[in-house]
């Protein structure tokens, strides 16, 4: 936005467009009314009709040269010799200074506003100081105060007008800035949110597709090694229809996941026994539920991750720990829920880093760490060779609660090593 377009703008547009001819119309008129017609009264309305035939010509049927400074300075340089000239007719034409003032803030700009205002600051205190005698030295030094207080006034108003104007430029632009910045930081929280639900759905595909596929896979390995007409090889090949059957559904719910329908969901507690019951049938491993006191409300982010949690923890023992008994927990405190995963596999050191997911690239112990703790919980696993696993993980019940940072034992249970 230009200078002359921001002052026009803060002066009205109709105040622009229409005061100045207001002004000289009724100069016009009180002239046409007053003086006796003379020569003199005939070259005042001519300079009159001359200065109306001026604003329309050179501003108001050329907008496209309001925006040249060089313009705008001829006309209005123009406009204030017209007025001048009209002084020296009568003073009272000082009057028109007025529409000197709205011409020099609407398109003169800073500096040399001052110089066409301080023009018309004269005018008009002519027109003031009409009747102060000038054959005097007191009536000139009257005249002079007058005319010099308008002129300060007036330029000291001009200044604090521009002031006005650079302030609300400024405004204006720190606003711009500000806007720009917001779409950016509206803009990055939409990429981390795009990478975040990414990372979430890579876990989602790791955590049913590929450990579907991994169970599948090894039912099937297995069913090669038995003969074909034995009662081992059909057992696995049951085992991998059924594991095809359950993850089947288990990417059904991933997605559904993304639209949860309220109505078709089932409890985090019948959620866990489910999925230990499906994983028992599937390894023919004795695997023990119970979950324990007051069920409480929890977030769909917070029940999905503490299934995922139990789903990845029976992969694992599937997989690595050679275990013929697993007991899961869930249990409900008050500021808090637990889910407790037990084997008496063979163990491991938990300073080795044998726990690292044995998928490449996989998403299995990294994330379910990841995905409790930004759920503001816990992670620990406890463990010692040939002494079987247990890994604990602990959910505030409240997700504005402050992060957890230890995970409660019933007991009898030793201490957990912190993944």
């Amino acid at each position: 936005m230009s200078a002359a377009s921001a002052s026009t703008s803060r002066l009205g547009p109709g105040v622009v467009a229409y005061g100045p001819y207001v002004v000289l119309v009724l100069a016009s008129i009180f002239t046409i009314m007053t003086v006796a017609p003379t020569p003199a009264k005939t070259a005042q309305l001519v300079l009159l009709g001359a200065a109306i035939a001026w604003m329309l010509l050179a501003y108001t049927l050329r907008p496209a040269g309001r925006r040249s400074v060089r313009a705008m300075a001829v006309f209005v340089t123009v406009l204030l010799a017209i007025f001048t000239s009209l002084v020296f007719f009568a003073p009272w034409y000082g009057v028109l200074a007025v529409a000197g003032y709205i011409y020099s803030f609407a398109v003169v700009p800073w500096p040399w506003r001052l110089l066409s205002v301080s023009v018309c600051a004269v005018l008009a205190g002519t027109a003031q100081a009409s009747a102060v005698p000038k054959n005097t030295v007191a009536g000139l030094l009257v005249y002079a105060a007058v005319v010099a207080l308008n002129v300060v006034a007036l330029c000291l108003f001009a200044w604090i007008y521009w002031r006005a104007g650079v302030q609300s430029e400024q405004r204006r632009v720190a606003l711009e800035e500000n806007e720009r910045l917001r779409e950016q930081v509206v803009s990055q929280a939409r990429e981390a949110g795009i990478q975040a639900e990414r990372q979430r759905m890579a876990g989602e595909l790791h955590d049913t597709v590929a450990q579907g596929l991994v169970g599948i896979v090894t039912q099937l390995e297995a069913a090669a090694q038995v003969p074909p007409d034995s009662s081992d090889h059909a057992r696995h090949l049951d085992a991998a229809t059924r594991l095809a059957r359950s993850s089947l559904v288990e990417a059904r719910r991933t997605m559904l996941a993304l639209d949860p329908d309220a109505s078709s969901r089932v409890s985090l507690a019948k959620a866990l026994e489910s999925a230990v019951d499906e994983w028992a049938g599937m390894h023919s491993v004795r695997a023990d539920y119970t979950a324990t006191g007051s069920e409480r409300a929890l977030s769909d982010d917070a029940e999905h991750a503490l299934l995922r949690v139990v789903q990845e923890s029976l992969s694992n023992v599937a997989k690595h720990a050679g275990a013929s008994r697993v007991g899961v927990t869930l249990t409900y405190l008050d500021d808090r829920v637990l889910v407790d995963v037990r084997d008496d596999g063979i163990g491991f050191d938990p300073g080795s880093g044998i726990e690292r997911d044995p998928l490449e690239g996989g998403y299995g112990l990294s994330a379910m760490r990841n995905r409790i703790r930004q759920l503001g919980g816990l992670v620990e696993i406890e463990s010692e060779p040939g002494r079987g696993t247990a890994l604990s993980v602990a959910l505030p019940v409240d997700p504005t609660d402050q992060t957890l940072t230890e995970v409660p034992h019933q007991a009898g249970e030793g201490s957990a090593h912190d993944v």
